[in-house]
């Protein structure tokens, strides 16, 4: 008998007149995709059930890339994410959507990812929070950067400034436009979120996430500048 997985909604969509087509993301298998039969009718319990930010317990069926929902019960109260929060929510979901591959098993990033959530559901402050979620997301990618040495492994000197070299690493560099200093790149690397390190830190994870994330833009960004220029 198959156990049930713990898992998070990550998209869903309507299918049929009745069902949904959902993407989530499990702690046990990583990316799963599967079609809950009859959620959308309104007596079916898996319909308040399947929503963002929901902790679940699910058991999907079937061998093939699409599963068939079995089972699904709440293993926790829903985080109730509203304002900014809300919108960094909807762009962790986003992201993980795009960059996890089906069925790889990731249970660091899944605890990651649920650490970030709690989090923002706290009201923590909401940009160390995805800095430090997308800085997880490229080290468990494979696409991890050392903020604490150079592209020779030697400590990053404080005055000096780098750039930072696709599969390379931080080179020494004049200073120069776009180049950041051993000092703002060992405060990433310690955790000290500072301006400067927040600002730098943002520039840095879009430009190392967008071979993951592709071209296409996100959702939840255009969301959120809308949300706030209106």
């Amino acid at each position: 008998m198959q156990q049930p997985q713990h898992a998070y909604i990550l998209h869903k969509r309507a299918y049929r007149e009745t069902s949904f087509l959902v993407d989530a993301f499990s702690r046990e298998q990583g990316k799963i995709s599967f079609v809950a039969k009859g959620a959308q009718r309104g007596k079916s319990q898996w319909r308040s059930l399947l929503q963002p930010f929901q902790a679940l317990e699910i058991t999907a069926i079937g061998k093939a890339s699409l599963k068939t929902l079995q089972s699904c019960e709440g293993a926790a109260l829903a985080l109730r994410l509203s304002g900014d929060a809300l919108y960094c929510g909807m762009y962790l979901n986003e992201v993980l959507n795009r960059v996890l591959h089906p069925e790889l098993p990731m249970e660091g990033l899944f605890d990651a990812y649920v650490t970030a959530l709690d989090a923002l559901n706290r009201g923590d402050a909401q940009q160390p929070v995805l800095r430090q979620f997308e800085l997880r997301l490229l080290d468990e990618m494979g696409y991890g950067v050392s903020f604490d040495v150079d592209y020779q492994g030697d400590p990053l000197r404080p005055g000096q400034h780098y750039r930072l070299l696709e599969e390379q690493g931080f080179v020494p560099v004049m200073p120069m436009r776009g180049s950041l200093t051993g000092d703002v790149l060992n405060a990433i690397a310690e955790g000290n979120w500072d301006a400067q390190a927040l600002s730098a830190a943002k520039q840095l994870c879009r430009t190392a996430l967008k071979p993951l994330v592709g071209e296409k833009p996100l959702k939840s960004r255009e969301l959120f500048i809308k949300r706030v220029t209106t």
